[in-house]
Order: structure tokens, then sequence, then C-alpha cells
């Protein structure tokens, strides 16, 4: 089988066992075996408040090896924290090593990325949103770096949908309601885009061009309230405008 369609199933049944979780705790049981099928270790989902003097992360999941968050407050590294500051400024996903950073060993940048090697989450995906009108983010974190596209693209799927249904649990409105519903052309090309497919992919498939496909989908991602093609599909997922 190939590798994208592989890891489209997988973030589909994740998105199965998530949506029947009734609690918090069931959540990260449910998350956590299949991020390892990525060889990843941790998920951490929170709201990224202005990162100055005493702000802390406000945690809605927390899924990172034990004693991690009384180290970083301990150490005080939010305030230095280069990919929250990074998370908070941008709406697409991105990893780790892709943000540039002081690499002094006394710079604080060079500190949490030490820590975080020491913790076994050198390597991670960070997927910002929002949150109560402030940014958030679900970092997912490991120590191997993200080698394949379609990997990456499930990751932000299941995280999206960790974190859709933690707010859930915890009666957090997180987006506005469906603004309009779907036509079946969006429906068509978002499930198109579930699986991994590229609007170029997409189009080839369809019988339409690329440029209008990509139209299609900015069309649903307003109509979804959503602000990525990924958090489009999820969200079109939980309002019931497709199954997968």
């Amino acid at each position: 089988m190939p590798a994208r369609m592989r890891h489209a199933l997988i973030a589909f049944d994740a998105i199965e066992r998530i949506e029947a979780a009734t609690s918090l705790q069931q959540v990260l049981s449910s998350t956590l075996p299949i991020l390892s099928e990525f060889e990843i270790s941790s998920i951490l989902i929170a709201a990224l408040p202005p990162q100055s003097q005493g702000e802390e992360p406000i945690v809605l999941l927390d899924g990172t090896p034990k004693g991690w968050l009384d180290f970083y407050r301990h150490e005080t590294f939010y305030p230095v924290d280069h990919i929250v500051a990074h998370a908070r400024m941008t709406k697409g996903s991105f990893e780790y090593r892709e943000i540039p950073y002081e690499r002094d060993p006394g710079s604080g940048p060079a500190r949490l990325m030490s820590a975080l090697s020491e913790y076994g989450m050198s390597e991670g995906l960070m997927i910002p949103g929002r949150f109560r009108n402030i940014p958030s983010g679900v970092a997912v974190s490991g120590q191997k770096p993200f080698s394949d596209p379609s990997a990456r693209h499930a990751l932000e799927i299941i995280a999206y949908f960790a974190k859709a249904k933690a707010r859930t649990l915890l009666a957090i409105k997180d987006a506005p309601p469906l603004l309009k519903t779907l036509t079946g052309r969006e429906r068509e090309v978002l499930k198109w885009i579930a699986v991994g497919k590229t609007s170029w992919d997409v189009g080839a498939l369809t019988g339409v061009s690329e440029r209008s496909v990509n139209k299609i989908i900015a069309s649903a991602m307003k109509k979804l309230n959503a602000v990525s093609r990924t958090q489009a599909v999820v969200n079109a997922i939980r309002v019931g405008e497709i199954a997968l």
C-alpha cells in the first residue's frame, strides 16, 4: 500500500477513536498509540498568551514526558520560546527545525532545544490555531524529522481533531457555525484533500483545472471558518459535510 494511503487510513482511524472519547484522558490514550506509528512520542495542546513576564501557556491536554512541563516552567522557558513566538505569528504548521534561533549555548532558545532533546522531543511539528481569541497550538514531538509529506499531512489532521475534541469536552466553542452548506464539488475536492492529494492531483481526478481546484478549496475554507486546507477537512468532518 502506498505510504500516502496508509497514512490517510491511520488518520481516519485516529478520528474515529478520538471522536469516541468521553474524557481528556481517553483522548490521550486514543491519540498517543496512533502517533507512535509516526515515531511521535508526545502531544501538547495549549493556548499561547503573550510571552510577557509572568505569562504561562494554558494547557488543555498534556501528553508530554513526565516532568517536562514542571521543568519548562522552572527554567522560565516560555518568554524565550522561539517555537511559541513563531506559532503566535503564523497560521500554517511548521517543524521546529524550520525556525531559526540563537544557537549560543547560553541563549534561551538554545537551552530550550537542548532540554527538548533530553526529553526526547527534539523533532516536532507545531500546528497553530486559536483559543478564546488568542493564539494556540498543538505540538507533536519525537526524535526523528518528518521526512514524508503525507505523514505530516496525517499528523496535522490528527492534531486538529484531537484539539477540537479536547475543546468539546471542555465545553469550549472553538469556531463559528458553518456559514453556508458546501456544494457537491466542494465536498468532493475536500475528500481528495483529506487523503493527501495536491491541487494538481485533484484537478486530474475531477477534470477541472488546478486553478479552479484552488478556488473551490478557498470557498470551502471560508464556509468552514478554516485557515488551512487541513483544518477545512477536519471542520467538514465535524459538521457532517463529508464522511471518510
